[in-house]
């Protein structure tokens, strides 16, 4: 598909008056735009979707508003709508606290008038509409001024009969004493002037020294991005937009991190990589030096931090660069501690509050018929599946048997993880320990573990303070929870965007966290290996269930999500798969649910 640019034209302002003796403050404002599906070519008579949010506080801050507005394009390719007459999404439009932060305009479109939304626009509401604002700011006096009683007085006088009046100079400057010296020599004449290098350079203060601006290039405008003066080679280059990832390790050896670049702003990307610092304001420094360069263009990047200190809170920023300057994605912090080892694994976890929702599919054979479901109680979900490196970890310190198995308080002698010479697992054992030996599908251990039981995925989230997910917890997260997007797949309707299966992953696994996340930030939840839940298997009864666990009896349990091997149709969010839990010849993995 080709990507089209959107030129904005600008947001116009306006007032509503009802003629009936009040005014009331309007509750929307004009936006238009003019859409190009190639540099100079507009997308003419068009019928386009558009999703529009109003973020509060900063351009990753919370969705305090969302509508999605259908509408086609004219004969010159603009666009000319209503923005808080939409088909409201989240929240409403007339309880917009305007006068409480700063405000950010988010613009997405599917060009072919369905809900694929690609990001286009992230810019701030630079003013707050005045009667959008009045309406939020509380009574107005109307009555009359002089019947107020401790009003201020008038002054109706002589300024000349004041008294401890200011004194007005009105001598000769050059008779003043402790005046300040005007400079009348030669500038070449002066000591410690700044010294550029080119013609056209310039100089900014950096917050403890003064820093050169190289010059531009003709036609270049000059913008601020992040604090740093950035020359832009136009109004068709925009800041490029990046999210950053979370932590998915940390310990004396590196700490590893990343991005994932999804709109590069219409200006190729020039590098990239995550800054850090222990302020919470992105700068990249050069002595010492505080950040990585990993790479160019578009997509996922793994970082990997060195040097950092233990027992210390760091902030970590994705970054990117493009010829229109320099853009952070959202800012995460993690604090160090090397020497916590043993039954704390390196999880990172994100809270999904209790909710209702649509479970199971009418259209997908063994996954219906779809009911109701409510979660009464909010409960966090690791945003990772579990790597190698995580699970080795877990198998070491539980001192578990050298072929797999292990004694378990609640099942007895079980297997956890197959080490048979006919399954391609990486985990082998020594005689003494666990370790990894990379394969032709598992080369690296930031791989998410598979080929694990139903026993040994138990058995770990508990090790690391959790249990398994229950099947409606994993499919409610997998969704969005409560901002329910309506996708075939976690956090999209195109597989490729956000999973590996079996036409893009060349049947090996890959490195958690390199796809784009759901709406939740939750990863891989769609493909890369299946995991494992609580439940036993059985069909929906297709009645209402409130906090369910599965089947009362035992027999198989479920695993959910697809592997790289499965075709599309089997990586949808309703599939549900099972198996008997000490079966290791199924590439499952696992995924950690807390309770709050």
């Amino acid at each position: 598909m080709k990507k089209s640019i959107v030129s904005l034209l600008g947001i116009l302002l306006f007032f509503n008056v009802i003629i009936a003796q009040v005014v009331v403050p309007p509750q929307s404002f004009s936006y238009k735009a003019v859409i190009l599906k190639n540099k100079n070519v507009p997308l003419i008579n068009q019928n386009i979707n558009l999703q529009i949010s109003i973020l509060q506080s900063s351009m990753y801050g919370n969705t305090v508003y969302s509508e999605t507005v259908q509408t086609m394009t004219n004969g010159d390719g603009q666009i000319d709508i209503q923005i808080g007459r939409g088909n409201a999404v989240i929240g409403s439009f007339s309880s917009i606290q305007w006068s409480l932060a700063e405000h950010f305009l988010k613009i997405e479109i599917d060009l072919n008038g369905g809900n694929n939304y690609q990001l286009f626009s992230l810019t701030q509401l630079l003013s707050v509409p005045y009667s959008l604002y009045s309406g939020k700011s509380g009574f107005a006096l109307s009555a009359d001024y002089n019947s107020l009683i401790n009003r201020p007085a008038l002054f109706s006088g002589n300024y000349n009969d004041l008294t401890n009046k200011p004194t007005l100079f009105n001598g000769d400057y050059n008779a003043l004493s402790n005046k300040p010296q005007l400079f009348s020599g030669n500038y070449y004449d002066l000591l410690n002037k700044p010294q550029g290098n080119n013609i056209g350079d310039m100089m900014y203060w950096n917050g403890s020294d003064w820093a050169i601006v190289s010059a531009g290039t003709d036609g270049q405008i000059l913008t601020l991005n992040a604090g740093i003066p950035t020359w832009n080679t136009g109004i068709n280059a925009t800041s490029p937009y990046i999210i950053t990832k979370s932590v998915s390790h940390s310990s004396s050896t590196g700490t590893i991190t990343g991005g994932i670049i999804t709109n590069d702003g219409g200006s190729s990307i020039t590098a990239r990589g995550v800054c850090w610092s222990t302020d919470p304001v992105p700068i990249l420094v050069e002595n010492p030096k505080n950040y990585t360069v990993d790479g160019t263009g578009l997509g996922s990047y793994t970082s990997t931090i060195t040097g950092l200190q233990d027992l210390t809170t760091y902030f970590i920023w994705a970054y990117a660069k493009n010829s229109a300057g320099i853009n952070f994605g959202r800012r995460i912090s993690i604090t160090t501690n090397f020497s916590d080892t043993g039954g704390n694994p390196d999880l990172q976890f994100v809270t999904v509050p209790n909710g209702t929702f649509q479970m199971g599919s009418n259209t997908i054979e063994r996954c219906g018929p779809a009911h109701t479901v409510t979660l009464t109680k909010s409960y966090q979900i690791s945003i990772y599946e579990v790597t190698f490196t995580q699970f080795i970890e877990f198998l070491n310190d539980i001192k578990c048997w050298g072929n797999g198995w292990m004694e378990d308080p609640e099942f007895g002698t079980v297997p956890f993880v197959s080490l048979v010479d006919w399954v391609p697992n990486a985990i082998k054992h020594d005689g003494v320990k666990f370790y990894f030996e990379p394969t032709n599908e598992i080369q690296t251990s930031d791989c998410p573990v598979c080929y694990v039981t139903w026993y040994g995925a138990n058995a770990f989230c508990k090790w690391a303070g959790g249990r398994l997910p229950t099947e409606a917890e994993w499919e409610f997260a997998a969704i969005g929870g409560n901002l329910i997007k309506p996708y075939n797949f976690s956090g999209s309707s195109l597989i490729d965007e956000v999973g590996w299966y079996s036409e893009n992953s060349d049947l090996k696994f890959h490195p958690v966290g390199q796809k784009v996340p759901n709406i939740l930030g939750i990863y891989d939840m769609t493909g890369n290996v299946p995991e494992w839940v609580y439940d036993w298997y059985e069909d929906y009864s297709g009645s209402n269930q409130t906090d369910p666990t599965g089947a009362s009896t035992e027999g198989w349990r479920i695993f959910k999500g697809g592997s790289i091997g499965d075709i599309e149709f089997y990586c949808q969010i309703p599939q549900r798969g099972s198996a008997g839990p000490g079966t290791y010849w199924y590439n499952n993995g696992i995924r950690v649910v807390k309770d709050l």
